[in-house]
């Protein structure tokens, strides 16, 4: 997680990444796939760890003690000595600069107590809620055809900078200024 951290996904390379986790590529391959599977891990184990406190913020009864537990949270994990400069989170978003985009890939739509890993939707009220100035848009199977068809027509035209979404995204959307994310 700390690779991904310090140098953003693009910047990690694999031979930084084995060697902070002190394996081969193909340990690496065999545990998880590629990877983009091993950066959701870890940034599945970033918000439920480091950055964990976003969510517990927004689940205050006011704003301002929303914005109190926010402020305090990101003081805290940005202050620390063992915390690397910067949020991974941003680190994606920094890719959606220069008029670039980020489908951001999520496995689940929502909360399941059998799989551990961060839903489409939390995912997308958590980087509307850390990144105001970037345009996130969610997409998944449960919504109506005409919201994942303007969603998916607004992220090719280049309104949405960063689209959340689940698998659904493999079909019908070929956006070539895209990256994974």
């Amino acid at each position: 997680m700390v690779v991904f951290w310090r140098q953003g996904y693009d910047g990690a390379s694999l031979t930084d990444l084995t060697a902070a986790m002190g394996i081969e590529r193909t340990s690496l391959y065999a545990a998880f796939g590629n990877k983009e599977a091993l950066f959701e891990q870890a940034l599945d184990r970033y918000l439920a760890g480091p950055s964990g406190y976003v969510e517990a913020a927004l689940a205050e009864p006011t704003a301002r003690r929303a914005a109190q537990q926010l402020l305090r949270g990101a003081a805290d994990l940005h202050t620390g000595p063992e915390t690397p400069p910067g949020c991974m989170v941003v680190q994606g978003a920094l890719a959606c600069r220069e008029g670039r985009q980020v489908y951001w890939v999520c496995t689940l739509i929502e909360e399941n107590d059998e799989l551990d890993a961060t839903p489409a939707q939390a995912t997308f009220e958590s980087l509307q809620a850390l990144l105001p100035g970037v345009r996130v848009g969610l997409v998944h199977g449960r919504l109506k055809a005409s919201e994942k068809l303007a969603t998916m027509v607004a992220f090719k035209a280049g309104q949405i900078d960063l689209l959340v979404a689940t698998t659904v995204i493999e079909v019908g959307v070929d956006v070539p200024n895209a990256s994974l994310w």
